[in-house]
């Protein structure tokens, strides 16, 4: 699968050309009402699960190939994304996924530029209804090329595309229902067609109610025919603060393991060189269930030391997340599973660390060896295959497991390289 990601930036803008069967004045109303929603949205913070799938062809059956759970802040009139309990910001969404195709822009920037754009032709279509019944208002617009600032990226590169599309509203409210944005041509980049449809309702944050997108689903088709489908879920939106600290529900912290003597109990600590440690993995996975975003955490089986000084004491806990999960046919049915630990923690003290997997050893773990041609070995009593070559990232670990295994299970033997110069302890 061609690695490679695509993000959506929207901000166009919306003047009204009235067709005669109009009623005078609705679009003044519905962009009024949209403009009051917008001036009063508060900075905020919602999960979003994405659902990605492909097929090779229009009439082929969609193939999920993994899930995303990530956080989406609204701050200051600027979406800024990042994984539960990280930092948020510090990546665009497309560089937490590193594959694939994401968009953005679904919360304020892509209503705004359809709806509110000061360049756009609109058309009345009239009183329709939604697929689930509901009677809505419908325009179409369009906006072309020339006075587009709709953006289409793949990978570095990045493409200035025309759009058009249609909104369809409340026909007594004026709220807004439904949006769809179409994308034609997007020149010089590997983009066949591009479109995406939102649905939105009034959620609760805080003591207002605010008009947010509660679905998404994006749709790309690739010049040789390929269609990458992402169907997006928004939930648990809260007001976001200063203090607020992102974290999933049920995610809590564990209590730290019981107090060891340690050699140093705050400041900068030199590792030994090459510092490899040995953690049991203390969360079971289901690759049918997990996520990219998910927590995971394994526990210190040896301590680090350094001259006979423990550094860190067998049992420290270390916490991190999955950054990848994915099904993958070939050779042979299997999951690819990354992760990452950013943090260790015990009685006396924690740090953050950035950390390389050696090995993994285990019932169901795949043993990959590096080759130019895939192939899977049979008669091994250990599955084995050869993948394509591709270079581990530093920074995380890859499992690649048997999907004749249902799931990964607490317990299982991982070698991780933690990197230097040092810790340091807080």
């Amino acid at each position: 699968m061609r690695t490679w990601a695509l993000v959506l930036f929207l901000a166009a803008g919306a003047a009204s050309a009235q067709d005669p069967a109009e009623p005078a004045g609705t679009l003044d109303r519905i962009q009024t009402r949209l403009r009051d929603n917008l001036a009063r949205l508060p900075d905020f913070t919602c999960r979003q699960s994405i659902q990605r799938m492909r097929r090779v062809k229009p009439d082929a059956p969609w193939e999920k190939y993994d899930t995303m759970r990530v956080e989406v802040a609204y701050v200051g009139g600027e979406e800024v994304h990042g994984w539960s309990g990280s930092k948020l910001g510090e990546k665009e969404l497309r560089e937490l996924t590193g594959r694939g195709s994401v968009s953005t822009g679904s919360f304020a920037t892509h209503a705004r530029s359809a709806v509110l754009g000061k360049n756009n032709g609109y058309g009345y279509a009239g009183e329709t209804e939604l697929r689930d019944g509901r009677k809505a208002i419908r325009y179409d617009f369009e906006v072309p090329k020339e006075v587009s600032v709709f953006k289409v990226r793949a990978g570095a590169a990045e493409a200035v595309a025309g759009f058009r599309g249609a909104f369809w509203v409340h026909p007594e409210t004026f709220d807004l229902m439904k949006l769809m944005i179409e994308v034609e041509e997007a020149p010089g980049l590997p983009v066949a067609a591009l479109s995406e449809a939102m649905e939105y309702e009034r959620m609760t944050i805080g003591e207002g109610s605010f008009l947010l997108p509660k679905t998404a689903e994006l749709l790309i088709e690739l010049p040789d025919g390929t269609e990458n489908r992402n169907v997006t879920q928004v939930e648990a939106c809260r007001q976001y603060g200063a203090e607020s600290k992102i974290q999933f529900a049920g995610t809590e912290a564990p209590e730290r393991p019981a107090a060891e003597p340690v050699a140093v109990q705050g400041g900068p600590v030199e590792l030994p060189a090459r510092s490899i440690v040995e953690v049991h993995l203390d969360t079971e996975i289901d690759p049918e269930r997990a996520a990219a975003g998910d927590p995971v955490r394994a526990v210190l089986a040896k301590p680090l030391k350094a001259s006979e000084k423990v550094l860190i004491p067998e049992g420290a806990l270390l916490q991190g997340r999955l950054t990848r999960l994915e099904r993958e046919a070939k050779p042979l049915p299997h999951y690819v599973i990354a992760m990452e630990l950013t943090s260790v923690e015990w009685a006396a003290g924690s740090a953050e660390i950035r950390a390389t997997m050696e090995d993994a050893a285990g019932q169901g773990v795949m043993r990959v060896q590096k080759t130019f041609m895939p192939t899977f070995d049979r008669q091994r009593r250990a599955p084995a295959m050869s993948i394509l070559v591709r270079e581990q990232q530093k920074g995380q670990g890859v499992i690649h497991w048997d999907a004749r295994q249902s799931r990964v299970k607490k317990g299982l033997r991982m070698l991780w390289q933690l990197h230097g110069p040092g810790l340091e302890l807080r």
